[in-house]
């Protein structure tokens, strides 16, 4: 899935239709830098699914990640992060924004009810688990035993 191909379904969102500033920032990611935005069309065709049908869901992956980004430089004060360009307020919305996207961009996935149910919860799952990381990482306590407790 390209840069393009994520900023029509995110137009499509209508909330974010007229938000420029979402696009924009998946204009900055380069090309191709993410794979892992690729795993439910590689999952779909494993199944003998089409690509398109994990269109959704690599969206939905991408746009949590962005999220997580955007949030990531703010608490490490990254110089390159997205908030001195933005300012933290409007950074932390254009984070919180992306988060909602990708479980509204799930909604649109062409499965069941059942398959839709597990997909949020895997979505919220990775969400709050990544929420809690950085809750940790920010303590900055230091040492090895809560260095790997991060990365659980």
């Amino acid at each position: 899935m390209g840069v393009l191909s994520l900023q029509q379904l995110l137009g499509n969102l209508p909330e974010l239709s007229a938000w420029p500033e979402i696009a924009d920032v998946f204009q900055r990611a380069p090309e191709g830098s993410h794979p892992d935005w690729q795993l439910p069309a590689l999952a779909c065709q494993a199944v003998g699914g089409s690509e398109a049908a994990g269109l959704a869901g690599m969206a939905a992956i991408a746009c949590s990640q962005m999220s997580i980004i955007l949030v990531d430089d703010m608490l490490d004060a990254d110089p390159r992060g997205e908030h001195h360009r933005r300012g933290y307020g409007p950074t932390a919305n254009l984070a919180l924004a992306l988060q909602a996207a990708a479980f509204r961009l799930v909604e649109q996935a062409a499965v069941s009810s059942q398959q839709l149910t597990a997909a949020t919860n895997c979505l919220a799952h990775l969400n709050l688990a990544t929420a809690a990381g950085q809750h940790l990482d920010v303590q900055n306590r230091g040492g090895e035993e809560d260095y790997w407790q991060i990365i659980q």
